[in-house]
């Protein structure tokens, strides 16, 4: 019965799967690092490997990848998507699982049926990311040590090892899971014995630190340097943690979570309960939620940034509806809940997307990653209308003939992973051109230069081209790029081929 939410998640979400794009940019560049060196004994070649200090395991799974499908785009996005896919409804189900052996079925229920269901999740399991799988694996590590603590001997021994080796595989996927580490040391089974969880707690904490010793001493042979994990915290800190982003922040939380959710569940558990066991109440979610929003509030998008305090809110919700409704209410409030999540994701996505970007248009304003409520329909199709249009431009313009090309856009990475899969010898560089910083790539005698709009350099292709470093290069501006431009002579704009049928 537990699995039943992770099940219906699988088939609900399949039909809608992302195919020869991917949801998120992160993935892409993922991808295009592996795809830029894809035999396997370049798979710790750091070069342009996207969060390769904390999601190196999920790297070593696609080097394992057949190499059939590793060397081609179109077969790594699918793959990669199908992945991400299997992925949310294991996690899903490994949820489920562990809840009903920390809280029993009725609490389970209520517990995954809302967080399957959210926003946030509905549309995660569209796609491909390494988070899902390592919340799957951090899930099946708690499922295994709640077993542990039945067993002794050589068995709860044996049950101990498996949980270090899940977790740290869940650290190598993507570290994420290392904030979910308190909640996981607070929570009991029923019937644990009260006088043990002094010892239960140092146990699980010794356990959790050899598995996260274990990711760092692989990590260092990776990189090659000491207290890289570090550097990089610090380097995430400077440059995303932004105070100006709380509200930002707050507001993403609600609704990718679920307004339903946050409504709902506050007033349940701010209402007298029965709280007989601190170690199975709102102790431990609470703990979770406050681990996870101090780390992430101030960088909340992409939405999945609070997957781990949407499982925190939904577990306070099931704890307090089941306590003071009863079973069966309980998960007929989840699913109410679920429901007014959904109407909210729908009736309220529009407006704020017009109103973060009035001057976007059509599908490209409702794609907006800046405004993410997951589950809505509009985004949803907006998002794999607006990929798979910047796929089919990536792959024209890297069938250009010409000998010199400069692109002018604001999302260039499906240009590099196509020129990338178009394969043979090639250079990727990113370098100082005449005091602009840009990519570059050479191959088969052709040099691209792509030059990208920042937030920081708003008129940087403006500027680029009054600086004109390459007068003999053609040129070619996304249509939807925001940046003022100098009229361009005809000469030098670039026509792309013909889509492919």
């Amino acid at each position: 019965m537990c699995l039943i939410p992770a099940a219906v998640l699988g088939l609900l979400t399949l039909p809608w799967l992302y195919r020869d794009c991917v949801g998120d940019p992160d993935t892409l560049l993922m991808l295009s690092g592996v795809l830029e060196h894809p035999a396997r004994a370049d798979q710790w070649n750091l070069s342009h490997k996207y969060g390769v200090l904390f999601s190196w395991g999920y790297y070593w799974l696609l080097y394992h990848l057949p190499a059939h499908v590793r060397e081609r785009g179109s077969s790594l996005i699918a793959a990669v998507n199908a992945i991400g896919w299997g992925s949310a409804v294991l996690a899903c189900g490994a949820l489920g699982w562990l809840m009903m052996r920390i809280h029993g079925l009725a609490d389970s229920l209520a517990v995954t049926i809302v967080v399957a269901f959210s926003p946030m999740v509905l549309e995660l399991a569209t796609y491909g990311h390494p988070f899902m799988l390592s919340a799957s694996l951090l899930f099946g590590a708690g499922i295994v040590l709640m077993r542990q603590e039945s067993l002794h001997g050589a068995a709860a021994l044996a049950a101990l090892a498996l949980t270090g080796v899940l977790l740290f595989a869940s650290f190598a996927v993507r570290a994420d899971s290392v904030l979910a580490l308190p909640w996981l040391a607070l929570v009991s089974r029923p019937g644990a014995a009260a006088g043990g969880r002094i010892r239960r707690v140092a146990v699980r904490g010794l356990v959790f630190c050899a598995a996260f010793g274990a990711f760092m001493w692989f990590q260092r042979g990776i990189a090659g340097e000491h207290g890289l994990v570090l550097k990089s915290v610090g380097a995430f800190f400077k440059s995303f943690y932004n105070p100006e982003g709380l509200l930002r922040g707050a507001v993403v939380l609600v609704l990718a979570s679920g307004l339903g959710l946050v409504l709902v569940g506050s007033a349940l558990t701010l209402r007298p309960w029965p709280n007989p066991d601190p170690a199975r109440s709102v102790v431990p979610p609470f703990v979770l939620f406050g681990v996870a929003l101090v780390f992430w509030l101030p960088n909340p998008t992409p939405s999945r940034h609070f997957f781990f305090a949407l499982i925190a809110l939904a577990e306070m919700f099931g704890l307090a509806a089941v306590r003071q409704l009863g079973a069966r209410r309980a998960v007929v409030l989840a699913l109410a809940v679920v429901v007014v999540n959904q109407g909210g994701a729908e009736l309220l996505y529009r407006p704020i997307a017009q109103t973060y970007w009035p001057e976007g248009s059509g599908a490209r304003r409702m794609a907006t990653g800046s405004v993410t409520l997951g589950a809505s329909l509009p985004y949803h199709a907006a998002m794999r209308s607006v990929h798979g249009q910047l796929r089919e431009e990536g792959r024209r313009l890297a069938r250009v003939p010409d000998p010199e090309v400069v692109f002018l856009g604001d999302v260039d990475d499906y240009l590099v992973f196509a020129l990338l899969e178009r394969g043979g010898p090639r250079v990727w560089v990113e370098t100082d051109e005449a005091g602009f910083w840009v990519t570059r790539i050479e191959r088969a005698g052709q040099t691209f230069h792509i030059v990208r709009r920042s937030r920081l350099r708003p008129n940087i292709a403006a500027e680029y081209l009054a600086a004109d470093p390459f007068p003999k290069a053609k040129i070619y501006v996304q249509p939807e790029l925001r940046s003022t431009l100098a009229p361009i002579p005809p000469e030098r704009l670039l026509t792309l081929p013909r889509a492919v049928e």
